[in-house]
């Protein structure tokens, strides 16, 4: 056993993973929530260290998936080249759309990003071959990117923390809090501070849950984003539901729990009662859906005005005419995810991608039934899951490189639990 845990996956010594492999990974996610933006207006220094970065780690990780499929009945093969041809289908075919339907090749551009960003996980998970040191270098990338998107987010000039429950959610040009890594570290420590406090009890824990899930937290409350302080209350009592056992130490655990959010109430009770009343306020403005139900009639109408149209898409860089922008504004993108795939890949190219999604559909059921997956692992795969749930259905999110890194831990989760 011993042994193989040394020879997990690839064959690094131990000894030179954190200075080779993990650093490049934790540097990747400080840069990109520090420095650079989820959907930035132009490419700037921030933008292109990222790049740079993103080079080091997905790159070099995608061209060893590369190597490997060259030995011969290699572990995984098959998987790994229908993975690789997914990629070059997924980034080639609706470019060569884009060029043939005359889209901007600036547009083009900032299409094509987001789907290599998308593509991640397909690009550096090998199954039964991916590397133990890849976990925990996924998972710091996007704890440091969404505690920095968090706290950059609140310190903007449209925020300020002795607001939080009383700041308007109009007016705000900042996207920060929306990377998919800001909800993931969110739910992630959330769940490891619930967990923690029934089943383990430890200190250290229960401390690094509470700090993770903290500024996050206050983020996405402060900007009155309602499908994701949804998520993150069903993540806390799905994690009380979950590790509650018929003990006196669950018991004893509980009742820590219950003391904590007793103590949190006594001390921010005033405040989450005005985040009550904005989250009602904007849901007489804008409804439950928020427009989106209009973004679906626009994408419905054009893509099937043609059979070229529903089977390829507009390609990448193609628009619409956004219901919800100005008059004839053009829009690159729509929220709902599978009607963004519609719009650009056309059902085609949707298909193509349905594997990955039912891929990480079925790790995620796994993560959370499997009772040998550890109370880290657990609390990390359902940041994964809420953090999937709300960028790959209602929220742009899946434009942004969180989403990608996101759903490549969930799966190099998987990959670990299965070769443990």
């Amino acid at each position: 056993m011993a042994h193989a845990r040394q020879t997990y996956g690839d064959s690094e010594p131990a000894s030179m993973l954190p200075p080779l492999m993990f650093v490049p990974w934790l540097v990747l996610g400080a840069t990109y929530g520090l420095l650079s933006s989820p959907t930035p207006d132009r490419f700037g220094a921030g933008e292109v260290l990222v790049g740079g970065l993103l080079i080091a780690t997905v790159g070099l990780r995608a061209l060893h998936k590369l190597a490997s499929l060259a030995i011969p009945g290699g572990i995984g093969r098959d998987r790994g080249i229908a993975d690789l041809m997914v990629v070059v289908l997924v980034l080639v075919v609706p470019l060569a759309t884009g060029f043939l339907r005359g889209n901007r090749v600036e547009d083009m551009i900032r299409d094509l990003v987001p789907a290599v960003y998308f593509l991640v996980p397909l690009m550096v998970v090998t199954g039964a071959a991916t590397p133990s040191w890849l976990v925990p270098a996924l998972a710091s990338a996007l704890l440091v990117a969404g505690s920095g998107f968090a706290t950059r987010h609140l310190l903007s000039g449209d925020f300020a923390l002795n607001t939080f429950g009383e700041q308007t959610y109009f007016g705000s040009i900042d996207y920060f809090v929306l990377d998919p890594a800001v909800l993931f570290t969110g739910a992630f420590g959330l769940a490891l501070f619930v967990m923690a406090i029934i089943e383990s009890r430890s200190p250290v824990l229960i401390l690094a849950g509470a700090c993770l899930a903290t500024v996050p937290a206050v983020a996405i409350g402060a900007t009155v984003i309602r499908s994701q302080i949804a998520v993150l209350v069903i993540v806390g009592l799905f994690c009380m539901g979950r590790s509650f056992r018929i003990s006196l130490a669950t018991l004893f655990g509980m009742a820590l729990a219950l003391s904590a959010l007793v103590a949190g109430y006594a001390v921010f009770g005033d405040r989450l009662a005005g985040l009550v009343e904005l989250i009602g306020h904007k849901q007489q403005a804008v409804g439950l859906a928020n427009g989106r139900e209009l973004e679906i009639r626009a994408v419905w109408s054009e893509m099937t005005a043609g059979y070229d149209l529903f089977l390829f898409g507009k390609g990448w860089g193609g628009t619409i005419v956004h219901p919800l922008g100005l008059a004839g504004q053009e829009w690159r993108f729509v929220h709902i995810f599978p009607f963004y795939l519609l719009m650009k890949v056309g059902l085609a190219g949707s298909i193509l991608l349905v594997p990955l999604l039912l891929r990480l559909a079925g790790t995620a059921r796994f993560l959370l039934v499997s009772p040998e997956v550890p109370l880290t692992e657990r609390a990390m795969a359902l940041g994964c899951i809420a953090s999937l749930s709300i960028n790959l259905t209602v929220s742009a999110g899946f434009k942004m490189l969180g989403l990608g890194l996101v759903m490549a831990l969930l799966l190099a989760l998987f990959a670990r639990r299965r070769s443990a």
